[in-house]
């Protein structure tokens, strides 16, 4: 389905083959509650020491003095901003432990030889925190029902005058939630307007009083892989039209449904909030029922930049509850290291056309819309070794509240995003620019459970045509668990109100898509997604080569063509790939066709296996009742294609004797080798090589194993 050309207006159980590998690996260590960011270096600095505090600090100070002493009158800066003011190129600021309520705005050209350095002081990494929320006082406890949106838990809520938008509200620790309509689940439109298609919506289901929903954020699906946020501008109760303030991006639809939030008639229990855009008013009703240390986020970033700022160094900060944690705007050879940004309500870092940005060893945790995210008009960034955990959402059918819910979004020339972990997010883990190939490199990544709110997408998703001969690079990368979330399609509606488990579906490994090409896929592993492992989707000149691809619910390799000479397969070859099905649905190579005359490039030395069939690849070809398929052995494929002629299938329906059976896949998303101690029974690799007591992984490599004392015909290279 082309994203670009549309009209624009409980985390489940893994099966049992895979069990064994994510026991040992548990598909990566688990997520450090606190996560433990690097020590800064000793206090050396090549030129002046300036040292902030903010509880003994005073901005009236020289700042060069980290501690205060009672017999005088100097000690530590107050605000990083003070400090940062007096700071030249060479420079150290040195950020104590505390609360640092400000947007510190960096605006200085410094060089190489003699960066800029702001970081938390030796030892206190994490816990200089700045922090984009402000206290909300002066609660008042609504007096009526009628004074309180006609709630009926009128007595337990409480409001206060706030002249900002409230987008993201804490209690001590907590994210509360704004209200929502209905509490669970989705609406679906009875109908839309023929002449504002993205505006306007019609649903009698709602049974309100006229104005209700008014003010209320509508959060509605247009497309399975997109939603958009939009304030209601009007509800009219009398023909129960909903008007959007502004349009949505494809055509609303009685096919994807809606829910609204931020509405005060619905806040309902301990936790919930609506913020009144026309009186300003935040409602809430507060945990332990008393409205104790709230926090609303305010400023728009923590720490941002000036045109032509460069050669800063920003380390060791806890960055949190802003809209946008730390952006680098327009700034050149910035290095962002060793930071936390946590609960950012849009992105948590953000390049913007910047040159040479270099984000490393970051933990990113809790942003709506992007982890982190390069421009289209930066080059040569570099992100690595960052954590970018729950971007959008933590589990599976959770709701995205703003924006697109995507970890790590790589949009530069030159760019390379190397050994990131990417946990959980709403759409894609990684997702690569649209439109020309511009020499990036992504490798070494590990990508567990993507599409947890959203469909058709993928852990790594890329895209369009491209002009360049400069290549883009995927390799070495390991993509587990991709969901599919169907929720929020009438079509799925049923299933998905019965199971998490139902509700998953079209979520892809590796997804190459709209005329994708001059793309490069190598030494990948993708594991147990909802649809295919690596789909290439109206691709031309691009290539899979020594890839693994396991446990796959529709398929392991997928290839989609289109009817016309744009959306041909063309030159594709797929290399050396070890394609392993586990279930007897599943099938290893699937052609999915709305043509006859297909060419593909080149198929060959592939390795495949299925559990119980010598008919696992498969041809579908659309027409007038839908997808119809035909499965074929390798053999028939062999003479029906003239592919595959050195490939080989060891399922035990083509080769029983080998009695190879119940394969076991281990992966090592680590930078480490990785020893795995086996069992005391004998395994076998698919070439025939015996393995016993342990296997030595090298770093983002994977094995498949069968346990078995009979693969007699099988022979060692």
């Amino acid at each position: 389905m082309n994203k670009e050309s549309t009209p624009r207006c409980q985390r489940h159980a893994y099966r049992r083959h895979l069990l064994l590998a994510c026991l040992l690996v548990e598909c990566g260590p688990p997520l450090r509650s606190t996560p433990q960011l690097e020590t800064s270096s000793p206090l050396d600095c090549s030129g002046t020491s300036y040292f902030v505090d903010s509880e003994a600090g005073d901005d009236l100070y020289s700042g060069m003095v980290a501690e205060t002493d009672p017999g005088r009158t100097d000690g530590p800066f107050r605000t990083i901003d003070a400090a940062y003011r007096r700071a030249q190129p060479g420079d150290c600021i040195f950020v104590k432990e505390g609360v640092y309520r400000e947007t510190v705005t960096l605006s200085k050209q410094a060089s190489e030889s003699r960066p800029i350095v702001l970081q938390a002081f030796p030892g206190d990494e994490g816990r200089a925190v700045i922090s984009g929320a402000e206290r909300i006082q002066n609660w008042t406890r609504c007096e009526s029902r009628s004074s309180c949106g006609g709630n009926p838990h009128w007595q337990q809520i409480f409001f206060a005058n706030v002249d900002f938008e409230v987008k993201q509200l804490f209690q001590g620790s907590s994210l509360l939630v704004p209200s929502r309509f209905p509490d669970e689940g989705w609406l679906y439109p009875a109908s839309v307007s023929p002449i504002d298609p993205c505006v306007v919506f019609v649903d009698p289901t709602l049974g309100k009083g006229n104005g209700y929903f008014t003010r209320s954020t509508c959060h509605i699906k247009t497309k399975l892989w997109h939603m958009d946020h939009i304030p209601v501008d009007a509800y009219v109760a009398e023909d129960a039209r909903i008007t959007l303030v502004s349009p949505t991006q494809n055509e609303i639809s009685p096919s994807f449904g809606y829910y609204l939030t931020n509405i005060v008639g619905e806040i309902n229990e301990q936790g919930e909030w609506a913020y009144d855009r026309l009186q300003h008013r935040l409602y809430l009703w507060p945990l332990g029922g008393c409205p104790e240390n709230v926090e609303a986020s305010l400023r728009e970033y923590g720490i941002t930049t000036n045109r032509n700022c460069s050669y800063h160094v920003i380390r060791g900060f806890s960055v949190e509850r802003t809209i946008v944690g730390i952006q680098l705007y327009r700034a050149n050879h910035m290095t962002v290291t060793g930071n936390m940004i946590d609960r950012s309500y849009d992105s948590g870092i953000m390049d913007y056309r910047s040159i040479d940005s270099a984000i490393v060893d970051n933990v990113v945790r809790y942003s709506n819309s992007t982890g982190i995210s390069d421009d289209r008009l930066s080059s040569d960034d570099l992100i690595e070794g960052n954590h970018v955990y729950a971007t959008g959402a933590e589990h599976p059918g959770d709701d995205l509240v703003n924006g697109v819910g995507e970890a790590i979004v790589l949009k530069g020339v030159r760019a390379r995003c190397i050994h990131n972990r990417v946990e959980r997010s709403s759409y894609n883990g990684v997702s690569v620019a649209w439109g020309d190939t511009a020499g990036r490199e992504i490798a070494y990544n590990y990508v567990t459970e993507s599409c947890l709110s959203l469909s058709d997408g993928a852990g790594i998703y890329t895209g369009n045509y491209s002009n360049s001969e400069e290549p883009d690079h995927y390799h070495h990368n390991i993509v587990c668990d991709v969901s599919g979330y169907l929720g929020g399609s009438a079509r799925y509606a049923q299933p998905c109100s019965q199971s998490p488990a139902l509700c998953r579906g079209e979520g892809h490994g590796i997804y190459l898509d709209e005329r994708g090409n001059n793309r490069v896929f190598e030494r990948n592993t993708v594991i147990n997604c909802g649809a295919s492992g690596v789909v290439f989707h109206w691709v031309q000149d691009s290539s899979l080569i020594d890839n693994v691809v396991y446990g796959n619910r529709l398929c392991q390799i997928l290839f989609s063509g289109g009817s016309n000479s744009l959306t041909f397969l063309r030159d594709n070859d797929a290399e050396g790939n070890l394609l392993v099905a586990t279930a007897a649905s599943q099938s290893t190579f699937r052609l999915e066709l709305g043509y006859y005359d297909v060419d593909i490039g080149v198929s060959d030395r592939n390795s495949f296996y299925h559990p119980q069939s010598d008919r696992h690849l498969a041809i579908c070809q659309y027409g007038s009742t839908g997808l119809v398929c035909a499965p074929y052995s390798l053999h028939d494929w062999r003479n029906l294609t003239g592919q595959e002629r050195a490939s080989t299938d060891l399922s035990p329906a083509v080769e029983p004797t080998l009695n190879l059976r119940d394969p076991v896949i281990f992966i090592n998303p680590s930078t480490d080798v990785l020893i795995i101690e086996l069992d005391s029974r004998t395994y076998f690799d698919f070439k025939g090589n015996i393995a016993q007591g342990t296997v030595s992984l090298d770093p983002f490599e994977s094995i498949v194993l069968f346990p078995s004392a009979s693969a007699i015909g099988l022979v060692s290279e």
